[in-house]
């Protein structure tokens, strides 16, 4: 005797919607946006123990009262994208690149940090101290970089994952 099959539905189902009006694709998108801003101020404000209001205007204020700081900061993350652009239409998924950055960025401050004293008032070694703080970047980024890579061809192990537990 055959048992009778019962079927499964999912309690959640996602499918794409071809005819949806343009007008409800951006309302949908816009209320996404406002829903996940509302979670995270909720979220922010359980967390640090503020008044919703007071992180809203913080957010307002901070993020948004000056928006040259904004497009600067979303420059400098599109330049790293388009560095690592080539890398990944390669198919070569260089997971250390995060870390390059940072460790290029910690090398610059660092030489920011110790040397500003020696520039002073003195506005013509502005120039020497960039050029200090762009080659130290890139020593550090390409150390960092050799990490994996002397592993890699002397024990042969896998770059991604030791990329990511550095990076981590």
């Amino acid at each position: 005797m055959k048992k009778a099959e019962t079927k499964h539905t999912p309690l959640i189902t996602v499918f794409k919607r071809d005819n949806l009006p343009k007008w409800a694709g951006v309302l949908i998108r816009l209320g996404t946006i406002l829903v996940a801003l509302i979670i995270s101020f909720i979220f922010a404000s359980l967390v640090i123990k503020q008044d919703m209001s007071g992180i809203i205007s913080n957010f307002f204020n901070g993020a948004l009262a000056l928006p040259w700081k904004l497009f600067l900061d979303a420059a400098l993350l599109l330049g790293f994208a388009i560095c690592i652009l080539p890398s990944f239409k390669m198919k070569f998924w260089n997971m250390g690149a995060n870390g390059q950055v940072m460790v290029g960025c910690l090398a610059a401050i660092a030489i920011m940090f110790y040397m500003g004293e020696w520039v002073g008032r003195d506005s013509s070694r502005n120039v020497l101290l960039l050029v200090l703080m762009f080659a130290a970047s890139m020593v550090a980024s390409i150390i960092w970089a050799l990490i994996p890579a002397i592993f890699k061809a002397f024990f042969n192990t896998n770059e991604t994952l030791f990329t990511l537990m550095m990076n981590y």
